[in-house]
């Protein structure tokens, strides 16, 4: 159950991509090829953070096997992104460099200027979708429990004890987050460029409160200056996040997700 649920959440992102495309003045095929690239870069971030956790636990003699860490497609897909696109745009200042010094051939539709910006703003809702149908999969599956609570739910994995359910608490808090990022790209706060560090900053701030609620063993719940490893985790991507947002909100004039007559959305 707990893989189905990254199924569903790619599901969701390909249909949310396929609809707004659009908006950020970009093709159907082009989302279409990033959604699915993005996918596999937050699988390999998941499984690469997973190994670094599996080996710190057992560096402090805990064996607590993380075969995927969510965590790691926060750290790893933008960077993995932002180096894809670059690539992309060399490839594409080439190809029209060979193009504009060739002779007699048909002229063509120029495609969309590729953008970094854009491109990731357009994925950036999918990321946290699919992070959010695997915390609910964590939920199905019994793992990442919270602490023993009279309330909670029944945990097999903590000892047929009742648990926080913190889980849940995780991807309601994830829903909020999504809402809260879709109304805010729509004023004239926002930049382009500002999506994901915007919702990796509270993401991550909200991460850090509910990793109190999380069951841990001693060894690894005070790890890194009092904080666990995720929280430690959280520390950093906020900083990133919160000064990429002023970098932005400094150097970049505003550009507001605005509604057109027929509904649909599109950078100001």
């Amino acid at each position: 159950m707990y893989y189905a649920m990254y199924v569903v959440g790619f599901a969701l992102m390909m249909i949310l991509n396929v609809f707004c495309y659009g908006k950020y003045n970009t093709t159907r095929k082009r989302a279409v090829i990033y959604t699915l690239v993005t996918y596999v870069y937050g699988v390999l971030g998941a499984i690469a953070m997973g190994i670094l956790y599996t080996n710190i636990s057992k560096a402090h003699h805990v064996e607590e096997e993380s075969r995927v860490a969510i965590f790691g497609a926060v750290v790893f897909t933008p960077l993995l992104l932002m180096a894809t696109v670059a690539v992309e745009k060399i490839i594409v200042r080439r190809t029209a460099q060979k193009t504009d010094n060739s002779r007699g051939k048909k002229k063509t539709k120029t495609p969309p200027p590729v953008s970094m910006r854009n491109t990731v703003d357009l994925l950036t809702p999918g990321i946290f979708i699919i992070l959010t149908c695997a915390k609910l999969g964590c939920h199905f599956s019994g793992c990442c429990y919270g602490v023993a609570c009279e309330w909670g739910v029944h945990s097999v994995k903590a000892g047929e004890g009742t648990v926080f359910p913190v889980q849940l608490f995780e991807v309601g808090t994830m829903c909020a987050i999504l809402l809260l990022c879709y109304y805010i790209k729509r004023t004239e706060f926002f930049r382009r460029g500002m999506a994901y560090p915007l919702t990796a900053a509270i993401y991550s701030a909200a991460r850090f409160g509910w990793e109190f609620k999380r069951y841990y063993p001693e060894e690894l719940r005070r790890l890194v200056f009092g904080l666990t490893f995720w929280q430690a985790t959280c520390c950093v991507v906020f900083a990133a996040s919160v000064i990429s947002l002023i970098v932005l909100h400094m150097t970049q004039p505003s550009a507001p997700l605005k509604t057109t007559r027929n509904g649909k959305h599109k950078l100001k």
